[in-house]
C-alpha cells in the first residue's frame, strides 16, 4: 500500500506472562523508524485484560494512522507436523475438525485448537489482533535465520512460563508440542500439561526420571558440593556467549538448574513418544538447540543434556517481542 509511506504506522507486539501484559512496538513513517514503544500492565486478578490495557490500545489507534497488533500464542494444544504427512494427524488422536492451521511455514503444518485461536483473537476486546505467533513458528524462523541444520535435532523455544519442543529430520518437522511450567513451586517447577500424552503414562515416566535425578552423581550431596570452591565454579550460571560474564550467585544458578530439570522431564517424555511411535519414523537425535528468551539456561543443564542424551548442544538468545514485531512488519507492510 503506497499511501502508507506518508503516514505513521505502528507494529505492536504483546506477550502475556507472569500476570502482566508486556508490549513492544516500532513506529515507522515510510521506512524510517520514528519511535520505539515499551510498556507493561498488570492483569486483573482473574488474569483478564484490564480496561486500562484496552484504553491504552485505543489511544495508540488514535495516535497512529495504522496500528498492527500481534500476540504471542501460548495455548498448550498446538503442535506441528510435516505437511506431506498431514493425514497422520487423525492417527495420532488429533481431531482435525477441531483444529486450524496457523502461521504457514515451509513444509511445516502448524496447528492449534480452533477454540483457543478464537479466544486469543478476542483477547483485547474490540481491538482486533492481526497475527498470532506460535512459539513453534518463532522457532522455525530462528532456525532459518541462524541457517541451522535440522537433521536429527531437537529444538526448544524457552520462555518464562512455557516452552516449545520440536524434533526435526531433514527439512521437515516430525514432532512438536508446547508445555507449561508451574512457577508456584519454589524448588522444582512442576509440569502441568503436554499435548498428546496421557496423564497416567506421563506421571509414571516422570517418576522414573525423578529416580534418576536422585541417583545422579553430584546432586545427592548438593549442599556439601556448594561449600567447595571448585563446585561453585562448576555450578556458576553461564550465559550463552562465552565472552559474557559468569554469575557469582551460586544459589540462583542452582535454582535455575532445578527449573531446567523440570524441562528435562518434558524432553524425556517427548523423546520417548518420538522413538516409540512408528508414525514419527524417529531417528535418534544428535543435537539439542535451545532458543532462550529467558536468559536463564545454565551451563550445568547443557552439560547434563550432553551426558544423558549423548548429544551436542547449542544455545541462542532470542527476544520474543522484537522477533514478533520484525516478522509482522515483513508480513504486513505490503498489504
Amino acid at each position: 500500500m503506497l499511501i502508507r509511506r506518508f503516514f505513521s504506522v505502528l507494529y505492536l507486539s504483546a506477550v502475556i506472562q507472569s500476570k502482566k501484559c508486556i508490549f513492544y512496538g516500532e513506529a515507522y513513517k515510510g521506512t524510517t523508524l520514528i519511535k520505539t514503544i515499551k510498556n507493561e500492565f498488570d492483569l486483573e486478578e482473574s488474569s483478564k485484560i484490564s480496561d486500562r490495557i484496552k484504553e491504552y490500545l485505543k489511544n495508540l489507534q488514535k495516535e497512529y494512522k495504522w496500528v498492527y497488533l500481534s500476540l504471542f500464542f501460548d495455548a498448550l494444544e498446538q503442535g506441528a507436523f510435516e505437511a506431506k504427512n498431514a493425514e497422520n494427524l487423525e492417527k495420532l488422536g488429533i481431531k482435525t475438525k477441531e483444529i486450524t492451521c496457523i502461521n504457514p511455514a515451509k513444509n511445516w503444518l502448524i496447528y492449534a485448537k480452533l477454540s483457543d485461536v478464537k479466544a486469543a483473537e478476542s483477547k483485547f476486546g474490540d481491538t482486533d489482533i492481526d497475527v498470532l505467533y506460535s512459539p513453534i513458528v518463532l522457532m522455525q524462523k530462528e532456525i532459518e535465520k541462524q541457517k541451522l541444520s535440522t537433521a536429527k535435532t531437537l529444538f526448544i523455544y524457552a520462555c518464562k512460563e512455557i516452552f516449545a519442543i520440536c524434533i526435526t529430520s531433514g527439512n521437515g518437522v516430525k514432532y512438536a508440542t508446547v508445555c507449561k511450567l508451574d512457577e508456584d513451586d519454589d524448588d522444582l517447577a512442576r509440569p502441568l500439561t503436554a499435548k498428546g500424552h496421557k496423564q497416567a503414562r506421563k506421571m509414571d515416566f516422570i517418576t522414573n526420571v525423578d529416580e534418576s535425578f536422585n541417583n545422579m552423581d553430584g546432586l545427592e550431596n548438593l549442599d556439601d558440593m556448594l561449600k567447595t570452591g571448585d563446585s561453585q565454579e562448576e555450578f556458576a550460571d553461564l550465559d550463552y556467549d562465552i565472552n559474557m560474564p559468569e554469575s557469582t550467585d551460586v544459589t540462583a544458578s542452582v535454582s535455575i538448574f532445578g527449573r531446567d530439570m523440570s524441562m528435562y522431564r518434558y524432553i524425556s517424555l517427548a523423546l520417548k513418544e518420538f522413538y516409540s511411535n512408528p508414525l514419527y519414523e524417529g531417528d535418534f537425535i544428535e543435537n539439542v538447540v535451545i532458543f532462550d528468551a529467558t536468559e536463564r539456561t545454565s551451563a550445568t543443564f547443557l552439560h547434563y543434556l550432553e551426558n544423558e542424551l549423548l548429544v551436542k548442544t547449542a544455545v541462542y538468545p532470542v527476544d520474543t517481542l522484537k522477533t514478533m514485531t520484525e516478522l509482522m512488519k515483513k508480513e504486513l507492510e505490503n498489504d
